[in-house]
């Protein structure tokens, strides 16, 4: 049966939110300051120096508008002062947040796995659940401290198309064409990818296991002098998924070369569009205006590069989740039991004692009465 795939940004904004708790009033705010500090960052900056290159290029700089070029200037430090005065806080409110996300999901995991019973462990090694439960926790921290990326990406986004199509509409489509090329380009790379690293996330389980092993039980391994062997059975487990992360590597260059093309080509066609269409006003060019949309196809092309790692960083960290949650579906509903004697206990008789953490039947029978 094919393994139904969630989109991996959905999945880890589901578990932010799950585990922000309380929280989640917090989580509005720093997102909603993170979209206001973007947008005027995109939004404001560059039509002031625009507008600056306008009015120099259409009046030069006379006493008649110094004063007013001087103004855009300042008003240059205060759109960024203003963008700080928003930004700041939300990182330091989404950081904050990250740290207890973190914190819940792995008190989460590790009262799971306590409440599991003596069977369970038994077949599971601890090395293994130690390596999900710390990868696991670590990958929801660092998308719950990154999610102001996710967010200045598509307020540029959505307000670098709304800029270009402005100038000219047909450009604006261009644009979106090779947006949703690029998309898809990334997109289809990284489902490829996706298992890759759900194999590797497993490796590295493996990898941490024999690590744990070896060194939880060293006194053993030394008395023994079985440092080689050991030695060489850890080194075979290191090397096992090279292969695949050679792979995986080749994958990723060529995603980053067809996105790189894509952008540059985009470039091209879309400022060729725009020198043609002033042809027919004898050359003349807005310098301002050419600014503006070389800076926001410029912003669409780093998007794209962006997009491309963040995206790919987010799926790995989405793999490492769901290792992680592989724990979690054998968890039970229960909580700890009070194992706190009473204070006035006396004596402490134990009659008929049978002990085994194996339930099967066979077992049990097996044993003396």
């Amino acid at each position: 049966m094919k393994e139904k795939r969630e989109n991996a940004i959905f999945f880890l904004f589901k578990m932010l939110w799950k585990y922000s708790g309380g929280s989640h009033h917090m989580v509005l705010l720093y997102m909603s300051m993170s979209i206001a500090a973007e947008a005027v960052a995109v939004g404001v900056s560059p039509f002031l120096w625009a507008h600056i290159m306008n009015t120099v290029q259409s009046s030069g700089v006379t006493w008649e508008n110094i004063r007013f070029l001087l103004a855009l200037l300042v008003s240059t430090f205060i759109a960024r002062a203003i963008f700080w005065m928003l930004h700041g806080p939300s990182r330091l409110i989404e950081n904050a947040n990250a740290y207890s996300v973190k914190a819940s999901y792995k008190e989460m995991l590790l009262k799971g796995v306590m409440l599991l019973p003596l069977e369970w462990h038994s077949d599971h090694h601890s090395g293994d659940t130690f390596d999900k439960i710390e990868k696991g926790a670590h990958a929801i921290e660092d998308f719950a401290g990154e999610t102001f990326q996710i967010l200045h990406a598509l307020v540029k986004l959505f307000l670098a198309l709304a800029v270009v199509t402005s100038l000219s509409t047909s450009e604006g489509l261009v644009v979106v064409v090779f947006v949703l090329l690029g998309a898809f380009t990334t997109i289809k790379f990284d489902w490829k990818l996706i298992p890759q690293y759900k194999q590797l996330a497993h490796a590295e389980n493996s990898i941490s296991e024999s690590v744990f092993d070896a060194i939880s039980n060293i006194t053993t391994v030394v008395i023994l002098r079985v440092e080689r062997l050991v030695h060489s059975a850890i080194k075979t487990s290191i090397w096992k998924p090279y292969a695949l992360v050679k792979e995986n590597n080749l994958l990723n260059e060529v995603k980053w070369c067809l996105v790189s093309l894509e952008c540059t080509l985009m470039t091209i066609v879309v400022v060729a569009m725009y020198l043609y269409s002033h042809l027919s006003a004898e050359g003349t060019v807005k310098i301002g205006e050419l600014y503006l949309l070389t800076n926001y196809l410029d912003s669409i092309s780093e998007l794209f590069f962006n997009f491309a790692g963040m995206f790919g960083n987010i799926v790995k960290r989405a793999a490492r989740v769901a290792n992680s949650e592989e724990l979690v579906k054998d968890f039970r509903s229960e909580s700890f039991s009070n194992h706190v004697l009473a204070p006035d206990w006396k004596v402490l008789t134990i009659r008929d004692l049978l002990f085994g953490y194996n339930t099967r039947s066979d077992f049990l029978a097996a044993l003396p009465r």
